[in-house]
């Protein structure tokens, strides 16, 4: 079942992306983002539910490593201090 379901929002996403980037609106990406994130949701949900939890290494593995790691460095707040370091003029303001 969550199957048919990921498959369907699979498309109606990539459907909804071709049509509402048109536009570019807030609402149209917060769907599209929302959409997506609920997508992985539901799939690991099931891997978890079905005790089936699939960990494959790939020549991916670093790159996604390093992506994940910016996003948190970019989520996370700097202390003064290294944004005084890195920026003088940034820490002034």
């Amino acid at each position: 079942m969550p199957k048919i379901i990921l498959v369907l929002l699979i498309v109606s996403v990539i459907i909804f992306n071709c049509l509402a980037y048109g536009g570019v609106t807030a609402t149209a990406v917060t769907i599209t983002e929302g959409s997506i994130v609920f997508m992985l949701l539901l799939w690991l949900g099931s891997m978890i539910y079905k005790r089936n939890i699939i960990f494959v290494k790939t020549g991916l593995l670093l790159p996604i490593i390093l992506f994940l790691s910016i996003i948190v460095f970019q989520i996370l707040p700097l202390p003064l201090g290294l944004i005084r370091l890195l920026s003088g003029h940034t820490a002034n303001l």
